[in-house]
């Protein structure tokens, strides 16, 4: 059996992590996490013969070369022979590359598809590459589109997430909650388009919009967010806060949503990178938790939208909304539908996961 180590260099997509391992659990020798310290409470879940290498990684030439060295007497001393790499992009990784041995077949993830099709670092990495995985299977769509040259690429979706005590949050039994997950960036998520839509057409109290994320963080709009519906005296319809949660209280508003909303609309930044090449992590949090998804109708495109969510536009998003708290039968339908799917039980994900591995 293998010896497999996961890496992660960066602080970011630690939720992923989770899904591998427990893909992995059984099927290896053992689990190695090599990953970043600002990781450490995303990753110190339980699986079957896991080992886990938290690293300080500095951007500066001298530390990288003295973390790449260290990272490379870690796989030669625990004899692994097979490295994922979680985020597979960019210089890092390109330099890391240099210093693993020849023996070791490597596969990583790719967050977004456009880097094999533009980026020359990208070319680099994927000589030594075995493989590749996307995190939808619009992004693999969007690759064959593009004509992307690289390695096999297969597809999971990291939509497993460890056990954990939840925080007590209190939920009126009339209360109806659209969760939006992310820290508040108008960027990436149209907050102030939901502002507009309540402003022309309100909706009742009970219906609150909970902005899952810190706000006022280094590149946050929470500030501007705050004027905005204290202006218009929308405070009764928004639950957010100034800084970062925890697991627990962030999972715990999760599992009591009664929709996940990505509040990716035209206009958006980076609209097109997720309307083709990216997915945003409140697909994997509704698959994984059985809550529909209500999304903007000109992202339908994406089947796995069409097939689990309720589509909105600027005209009638309040008007669906109240449609939905009228018949709340319409989402139990679709939660039922989503725990049901057999794309997303652990079986099959596991099983396409460790295909790809040659497992």
């Amino acid at each position: 059996m293998r010896n497999v180590a996961l890496i992660e260099l960066s602080e970011s997509h630690g939720e992923c992590l989770y899904s591998q391992a427990l893909f992995l659990e059984n099927s290896v020798k053992e689990i190695h996490l090599i990953c970043h310290e600002k990781l450490a409470d995303q990753t110190s879940f339980k699986v079957n013969n896991y080992h886990r290498n938290l690293i300080s990684y500095q951007n500066k030439f001298l530390s990288r070369f003295q973390t790449h060295l260290g990272i490379r007497k870690y796989l030669k001393s625990n004899k692994i022979d097979t490295i994922i790499f979680n985020t597979t992009t960019g210089r890092i990784i390109q330099e890391l590359l240099l210093f693993i041995p020849k023996n070791i077949k490597c596969y990583g993830s790719i967050h977004d598809g456009r880097k094999l099709v533009k980026s020359t670092t990208q070319k680099s990495i994927s000589k030594r590459m075995s493989g590749y995985y996307v995190l939808n299977d619009y992004v693999k769509d969007y690759l064959i589109e593009k004509k992307a040259s690289s390695p096999p690429i297969s597809v999971y979706y990291p939509i497993f997430f460890p056990q954990m005590e939840l925080e007590s949050i209190s939920k009126s039994e009339n209360n109806f909650w659209i969760v939006i997950p992310g820290v508040l960036e108008q960027k990436r998520r149209n907050y102030y388009s939901i502002i507009d839509n309540l402003v022309h057409s309100p909706l009742p109290h009970n219906i609150k919009f909970i902005l899952l994320g810190s706000s006022k963080h280094f590149n946050g709009d929470g500030i501007e967010f705050e004027k905005r519906i204290v202006k218009h005296n929308l405070q009764k319809n928004f639950i957010y806060f100034d800084s970062f949660i925890s697991n627990k209280e962030y999972f715990a508003y999760i599992k009591n949503a009664d929709l996940i909303m990505p509040a990716i609309e035209p206009g958006n930044e980076f609209y097109n990178t997720y309307k083709y090449s990216q997915i945003t992590g409140s697909y994997n949090l509704s698959f994984g938790f059985g809550i529909p998804l209500l999304y903007h109708e000109d992202l339908s495109l994406i089947s796995d939208l069409r097939d689990f969510g309720i589509s909105y536009n600027t005209n009638n998003f309040s008007e669906i909304i109240k449609d939905l708290v009228a018949e709340r039968k319409i989402l139990q339908n679709i939660r039922d539908k989503i725990i049901s799917h057999p794309k997303f039980s652990l079986q099959f994900q596991r099983e396409n996961y460790l295909k790809h591995l040659s497992l």
